[in-house]
């Protein structure tokens, strides 16, 4: 593709699924980092976990909100001491037995499960996440502007392929045949960039770049990102960094989907066959890989 084609299709701005979160984006805290040790159910999609976030109040506050879900929240503790917690569709609230005070560290842990509403997609032989982070963990979906460290720990079938956000940090093996992997982003994200794959999924690529199948049905995965070396060497050009990933991976998944993430990106299989048969129009990989280097490391306050 020519670089004239490269530099057009950055000015498109494909559309985004805004799910209904009710939350104010004016939460009154600063989130630092969401830690994340989840085991999701790739028959069922339904997910468990254990996650901790850590964070600091800008003003004084007597309730903690996060946007709702329909995850079940239990033994929840902030800085060390049991803490009420309100979960519903409308909002997840946590509520200290004192105001918390302007500039406090505050750690909040607890352990949840359920059956998330949307963010993750069954597909055969696994499944992947998309955009609606926050149904699947505790967080805060339309406050793009308060960006965090975002570390994931993910049970995984033995054999399995998984992606996840950033840079992989190391695997380990339960006595079950599992395995977790460790995951951790190089950079503070909004929410919604969160995700991950797991699945029994076809691969292909090499070094810095890898391509997974979870569209299920065969695809010839080196021949659909043929051009994914050429378009990350024409963006490092033009922004005058390396691809700021320690190992960027294209998921192809059923339909028209298109959405970036932390190292990642979806890629729907129409979308991709619809561009491979009409070159001119050709956007879709360039504009998600795009996103690695410019569009989510500055974002609006809100939404």
């Amino acid at each position: 593709m020519a670089k004239l084609a490269f530099s057009a299709v950055l000015l498109i701005a494909s559309p985004m699924l805004v799910a209904n979160h009710p939350v104010s984006p004016d939460t009154g805290f600063d989130v630092a980092e969401y830690t994340v040790a989840l085991t999701p159910d790739a028959a069922s999609g339904a997910v468990s976990g254990r996650e901790t976030i850590r964070l600091t109040p800008v003003r004084a506050l007597d309730a903690l909100r996060f946007s709702g879900n329909a995850l079940a929240i239990s033994d929840a503790t902030l800085n060390g001491a049991p803490v009420l917690v309100e979960a519903s569709g409308e909002g997840v609230v946590f509520r200290p037995a004192v105001p918390l005070a302007k500039g406090a560290k505050v750690v909040l842990r607890f352990t949840y499960a359920g059956q998330p509403r949307g963010g993750i997609v069954v597909v055969p032989g696994g499944i992947y996440t998309s955009y609606s982070a926050c149904e699947w963990m505790v967080c805060l979906q339309d406050s793009p502007g308060d960006k965090a460290r975002f570390s994931l720990a993910l049970t995984v079938p033995k054999g399995a392929v998984a992606a996840g956000p950033g840079r992989r940090t190391g695997e380990s093996g339960l006595s079950d045949g599992r395995s977790v992997v460790r995951w951790t982003t190089q950079h503070d994200w909004s929410p919604y960039l969160y995700g991950f794959a797991v699945g029994d999924f076809a691969e292909a690529g090499e070094g810095s770049l890898r391509y997974l199948n979870a569209s299920g049905a065969p695809a010839e995965l080196d021949a659909m990102f043929a051009e994914t070396p050429d378009m990350v060497a024409f963006l490092s050009d033009k922004a005058g960094v390396a691809l700021p990933v320690q190992r960027f991976t294209q998921v192809l998944v059923p339909g028209y989907e298109a959405q970036e993430a932390a190292g990642m990106s979806l890629i729907g299989r129409k979308a991709i066959e619809r561009d491979l048969a009409e070159p001119e129009t050709e956007w879709i990989l360039i504009h998600e890989l795009s996103h690695q280097f410019w569009g989510n490391l500055v974002t609006c306050d809100s939404w």
